[in-house]
């Protein structure tokens, strides 16, 4: 990923859905200090069995393959909106 900014998805990672949801909004990197404090460190391993059954879930091949798909649609919801705004 030659000139592309690495993203970081922290805070509110309690479970896979949490972790899964910020690497399709572009997250490349997951940090999971407040799932650890409060669920302690078996979190990071229920959190990865739940992101192996949620990418396959989605038919990837590998997590890499989910990063930033919903980028796209958010994008796309921004710029019509903003031209939306920009005709009035």
């Amino acid at each position: 990923m030659p000139n592309k900014p690495i993203i970081i998805g922290v805070g509110g990672v309690f479970t896979a859905e949490d972790a899964y949801r910020k690497i399709k909004a572009g997250a490349s990197l997951i940090e999971l200090i407040t799932g650890m404090i409060f669920e302690g460190p078996q979190a990071i391993s229920d959190i990865k069995l739940g992101l192996v059954k949620l990418h396959q879930k989605d038919d990837y091949k590998n997590i890499s393959e989910a990063v930033g798909k919903e980028q796209t649609i958010l994008s796309s919801s921004i710029k019509s909106s903003n031209q939306k705004h920009s005709r009035q």
